[in-house]
């Protein structure tokens, strides 16, 4: 914001870092536990080791608890004031 950014930028510039991490990581988690719950089938109750329900709705919940701890860190780097931030530097 010391260098001209709106408040607005400043805020989807930190959600769009979170949202990138976030994205990586529930492809990573994806992967892995399709193969790992394929390797625990005998421990399932009542549900296939391939069931594609129980992984988007395990991948959405992550993304939205995700994006709303994002919102925090965003709120913080927008309500600071650009000349103190500038004087801690």
């Amino acid at each position: 914001m010391a260098l001209g950014a709106s408040r607005t930028r400043v805020f989807l510039l930190v959600v769009r870092q979170i949202a990138v991490l976030l994205a990586v990581g529930i492809v990573a988690g994806g992967v892995g536990a399709f193969f790992a719950a394929r390797a625990v089938r005998a421990f399932l109750y009542e549900t296939r080791a391939e069931n594609p329900g129980v992984f988007i709705v395990g991948a959405v919940a992550l993304l939205l608890i995700g994006l709303l701890a994002a919102i925090m860190p965003a709120r913080r780097a927008v309500s600071i004031d650009p000349m103190e931030a500038l004087r801690t530097e």
